[in-house]
């Protein structure tokens, strides 16, 4: 072993080893440690280790978030490379609301703050009856024939197949659990089921599960 290094959450060197001679002036992800002004170079700004908080502010302004001084919040998870604005580890990509906006709608799209009244307006277009639902199963929709590496599979689309209390099916529906993040037009879209017009039906909260899991082909 060369180097090891034990951190705070803050960026402070708690414990380590080197080998004589050997220092890494790495820090979180795009921070380079400069030992004689004790401070962390962050591309843009300068971050204060000590105090968990850059020097200056954000040279975006509020666009990087209200406090235009502050790292990112839970440093488990997220990343500042530039010192601008914070990024998630995560697969599924967190969106900075202040930096994207979402997709113009068009005809037909609407959106619901809840998952299932989601669902129930989908299934009311596709003429499948709401009181009749007993369970639902998720699989990986064939129709995404998208390319993605193999560590990405698990970001296929979903389809979400509807019983009745007997086990018959009632319909099927497409859903995109993971909404949509357009970086080259830094817009993006909630999660959404899709209608058979292809009209987006959209909702802000909710778990994405499965309530019948003998049938259940795909755990999320």
């Amino acid at each position: 072993m060369i180097w090891e290094r034990e951190q705070d959450l803050y960026g402070n060197s708690r414990q380590g080893f080197a080998k004589e001679n050997f220092r890494c002036p790495f820090k979180y992800q795009g921070q380079y440690y400069d030992p004689e002004i004790e401070l962390c170079y962050n591309r843009f700004r300068y971050y204060h280790p000590e105090t968990g908080r850059y020097i200056s502010e954000d040279p975006i302004k509020l666009l990087g978030g209200f406090n235009v001084f502050a790292y990112v919040g839970d440093t488990n998870v997220l990343t500042d490379v530039f010192g601008l604005s914070k990024n998630s580890y995560n697969r599924k990509k967190e969106v900075d609301r202040s930096l994207y906006e979402r997709r113009e709608q068009n005809k037909g799209d609407v959106t619901f703050r809840a998952k299932r009244a989601a669902k129930r307006e989908t299934m009311r277009r596709k003429n499948i009856p709401i009181s009749l639902m007993s369970s639902t199963s998720l699989s990986k929709d064939a129709s995404d024939t998208r390319k993605l590496p193999k560590d990405r599979e698990n970001e296929r689309f979903l389809k979400e197949t509807l019983y009745d209390t007997n086990g018959k099916v009632l319909g099927e529906l497409s859903l995109h659990q993971d909404g949509h993040i357009f970086d080259d037009q830094k817009k993006y879209e909630e999660r959404h089921y899709h209608d058979e017009a292809g009209s987006h039906i959209s909702f802000e909260n909710g778990s994405i599960r499965s309530t019948n899991p003998m049938k259940n082909e795909k755990k999320i």
